[in-house]
């Protein structure tokens, strides 16, 4: 009696406290708003003992006795939101929406996604269950066609070009494969007229290559352009080439012919494309000639073939028929070394120019130090053969560096040590100036200048070294034509 007297003064109090404005109020034990209308809304203040969804305010709900903010997603359906349903995740198709908080589906109708190929869907439970995928090869309605007469007034008119007709060539017409209605023809993995295969890739070699026929039928059609990999083989039934087993190269059989033994380090063995194996001479240093042996593990092997010889063959300069030089080296593998080594020939005078007789002389690479010359500041050796018959050869004075066979001076004297004036070893004695051939020097005066030929000796004659009156043609300061000057005769 007393709890029902506090509760109605109490609600009194209230009543009175609020009479300009909305207030909360006791009502049965549970606190309600008055709305502004001074009416009374069913929102709940407090949450505690409440119904998750409760509303408890504006765009609040209850959710574990809490007044919270309602947002779909929150895994409680908020009927002022309109929300269907929340299942409190993000994942679409499931039965609720997850932006929305509406039903995946609510009849079969919802769920038809415009594809015949993957059967009939249906709503079980407000998700969309899957049908059964046509079998491949079904025939189908493509969805996206190009309309190939675009903007043109069709009135009644098929696009241009196009089979509309039904046939193959119908460009509405398409194969169900793997639930999806496809374009019809090659590589569209679904088997079609005229294809031996059709895997829906655009890989060769697979079994099914991109033009629809198969990789191989027979071992013949998997054969590549090299022996090297081995033979090749079709597997019938995935229509594959499989890899031959390639061929072993290694000369490892130690070949004899009754001359000798062929050994492992003998050849190079490498495999040729069309030829197949091949076991090459082995030559180290590529100049073109094997060697005749190898030491392996101490036996000897005798390396049989052709020029199988090559005395070095770590040096690409020696070799059978090589040029046999001075270096220490028996280059033409002729067995013996520098045996076309030079001759040295003594030259006194170092004009590059030994006698032909008395000099010192010295077979081998390089010569001696010493040259047995009286004046060896300037002697020296060279390789010039001197040659009897042949002056051009040889030094008719190897004490004058002057005198030799490539001299083209004159000289008024006689070049000493000697006895005659032959400068370059000719074996004559060749004047410079020779003798007038006539009348000496017919020269006569023409326009201020003098013509005329023949000059020479005024007395006809003049030997080697002796001084003579000379005469020639030049316009004389003193007068005239004709000038006689002084010479001496020089000679070689």
């Amino acid at each position: 009696m007393k709890m029902t007297t506090m509760r109605v003064v109490l609600a009194m109090l209230a009543l009175g406290v609020s009479a300009n404005a909305g207030c909360s109020v006791i009502v049965d034990g549970a606190i309600q708003d008055r709305d502004a209308g001074g009416g009374m809304d069913a929102t709940v203040v407090s949450c505690t003992g409440v119904a998750d969804g409760t509303a408890c305010g504006t765009d609040r709900v209850c959710v574990n006795e809490v007044c919270a903010l309602s947002a779909c997603g929150d895994g409680v359906v908020d009927p002022g939101r309109d929300e269907e349903c929340d299942d409190g995740n993000s994942t679409p198709s499931d039965g609720c929406e997850p932006t929305s908080c509406t039903f995946s589906c609510d009849a079969d109708a919802d769920c038809d996604d415009a594809e015949e190929c993957n059967g009939e869907a249906r709503c079980e439970e407000h998700r969309c269950v899957a049908g059964t995928d046509l079998e491949n090869g079904t025939d189908c309605m493509l969805v996206d066609v190009p309309d190939v007469d675009a903007g043109m007034p069709d009135a009644g008119v098929e696009d241009a070009g196009v089979d509309v007709d039904g046939g193959v060539d119908d460009p509405t017409r398409g194969q169900c494969r793997a639930g999806v209605c496809v374009t019809r023809g090659c590589g569209n993995g679904v088997l079609g007229s005229g294809e031996e295969c059709d895997d829906g890739n655009a890989e060769d070699g697979d079994g099914c290559d991109v033009d629809c026929t198969y990789t191989c039928e027979t071992d013949d059609e998997c054969q590549n352009e090299t022996v090297c990999d081995g033979l090749e083989v079709c597997d019938v039934a995935t229509h594959t080439c499989s890899a031959g087993t390639a061929p072993d190269c290694a000369d490892t059989e130690n070949f004899t012919n009754g001359r000798g033994e062929w050994g492992p380090d003998c050849t190079v063995d490498t495999c040729d494309a069309v030829m197949g194996c091949a076991h090459a001479l082995r030559d180290a240093d590529s100049d073109g000639y094997p060697p005749g042996s190898y030491m392996v593990e101490g036996t000897t092997y005798t390396c049989l073939g052709t020029a199988a010889n090559d005395c070095n063959d770590i040096d690409d300069d020696v070799y059978p028929g090589a040029e046999e030089i001075c270096d220490g080296r028996d280059n033409n593998c002729a067995g013996g070394t520098d045996e076309t080594a030079p001759t040295w020939f003594a030259d006194c005078d170092g004009d590059t120019f030994a006698p032909l007789s008395g000099g010192a002389t010295h077979t081998g690479c390089t010569p001696p130090a010493s040259t047995g010359c009286p004046n060896p500041s300037i002697a020296r050796w060279t390789t010039t053969r001197p040659i009897s018959g042949n002056r051009t050869t040889y030094d008719c004075n190897d004490a004058n560096p002057n005198v030799r066979p490539t001299q083209t001076a004159y000289g008024t004297a006689i070049p000493a040590p000697g006895s005659g004036y032959d400068w370059n070893c000719d074996g004559t004695v060749t004047q410079e100036a020779t003798n007038c051939s006539g009348i000496c020097v017919a020269c006569i005066s023409y326009r201020g200048g003098c013509i005329g030929s023949d000059p020479g000796w005024s007395d006809g004659s003049a030997s080697c070294g002796a001084t003579e009156s000379y005469r020639y043609c030049r316009v004389n300061p003193s007068g005239g034509c004709v000038v006689t000057e002084p010479r001496t005769q020089r000679c070689r």
